[in-house]
């Protein structure tokens, strides 16, 4: 059987037997007196069509994921509806919502559009609309205010809408942009305050320009694996993971990414601490490098010429503030990653790096 309709009987229930029919592709009981649905009927996966809903005025739970259906009916009669589980189907376009429900999980189908978040603002707390064909979130999204977890991963996104300054702080607890299109984090970012993990691995993001860190004082994990992502992601004081894996850092040496997220979040906090300037291209010594030739001050003897920084001498211990030994060290790193360094410049750079540690350990 693959087509079954029974409508104006009055049925209370759906039989049980009701999930025997595996090879069910259209399924009607409208205008019965339906209370509940039975759990055999998640086993009619092949379903293409289910019948209207509209009488089942108690229902708080909806589940017809992994089936094969390609419209929905209009569920916004249930106003007792509180959860709706859709994923895994072939839908184009979600059905008509009640404006009760918390939850709805639309994963993997085929929508390209979310005309109706409005209307679910009141309730909604979890959004999950994983791998569809998203190109573009409405600005509505911003309205969501008592959201705690958005999925939107795996869609064709280029950007976000960005936070509208009339509403109240996001609540979102968890944002999920991973394998998108995106280029940037726009400043709306910022408008989720309570954030606590954020995931945008697998994009192409190179800057996080105008997102005020700094206020995002839950954030504690923060996977960015796969994009270019900026220093400053540093600055949110209570991170505890960052994963910045297949980031091709010129300001984070390979050596601390292979150490690991809290060895790269340790060095984030530092830069953040004490910046230092990463994108001016280290200043080239002149030809001559005697001492005299740079030696600029009339009144003054020039230094003394018999030893050199890059010989094998070790350097005079130069007491110096904590702060400005991080700054030197960090540059030195710096110039050490950058290109074009030649191998006698980059020894030169090694003992300094050696001598300026041993300096800072010293005041530790």
């Amino acid at each position: 059987m693959v087509r079954l309709v029974y409508p104006s009987n009055k049925l209370h229930e759906v039989p049980s037997f009701l999930g025997s029919l595996v090879r069910l592709r259209e399924l009607s009981l409208s205008a019965n007196v339906l209370t509940s649905l039975p759990d055999t009927l998640g086993l009619l996966n092949l379903l293409e069509t289910l019948p209207p809903l509209s009488s089942l005025v108690l229902l708080e739970t909806l589940d017809v994921s992994k089936n094969k259906l390609a419209a929905m009916p209009a569920l916004d009669a249930l106003r007792r509806l509180k959860s709706v589980d859709l994923r895994h189907n072939r839908l184009d376009v979600l059905p008509t919502l009640p404006s009760t429900l918390t939850m709805l999980f639309a994963g993997h189908n085929r929508l390209r559009d979310l005309p109706q978040l409005e209307r679910l603002a009141p309730a909604l707390t979890v959004l999950d609309v994983r791998c569809n064909q998203l190109d573009a979130l409405p600005p509505s999204i911003a309205s969501l205010v008592f959201l705690t977890s958005l999925d939107i991963s795996n869609n064709n996104l280029s950007d976000l809408p960005p936070g509208r300054s009339t509403i109240d702080p996001l609540l979102s607890s968890e944002l999920d942009v991973r394998n998108n299109n995106l280029t940037k984090v726009p400043p709306g970012l910022s408008a989720f305050q309570v954030l606590d993990t954020l995931l945008v691995s697998f994009n192409q993001i190179t800057a996080l320009d105008g997102v005020h860190w700094a206020n995002m004082t839950k954030l504690t994990s923060c996977l960015a694996s796969n994009n270019r992502i900026p220093i400053e992601v540093g600055q949110a004081v209570h991170l505890r993971l960052v994963n910045i894996q297949g980031n091709p850092q010129r300001h984070i040496r390979s050596s601390i990414v292979q150490r690991g997220p809290h060895a790269v979040l340790h060095h984030l906090q530092q830069l953040a601490e004490y910046p230092v300037d990463l994108t001016r291209a280290p200043a080239k010594r002149p030809l001559d490098q005697s001492p005299s030739a740079t030696w600029r001050n009339d009144d003054e003897s020039p230094p003394s010429t018999k030893r050199r920084a890059t010989e094998d001498s070790p350097c005079e211990l130069i007491p110096v503030e904590t702060k400005s030994l991080a700054q030197q060290i960090q540059a030195a790193e710096a110039e050490m990653d950058g290109f074009g360094v030649s191998s006698a410049r980059l020894a030169a750079l090694k003992k300094e790096l050696a001598n300026l540690r041993k300096q800072q350990a010293q005041h530790e």
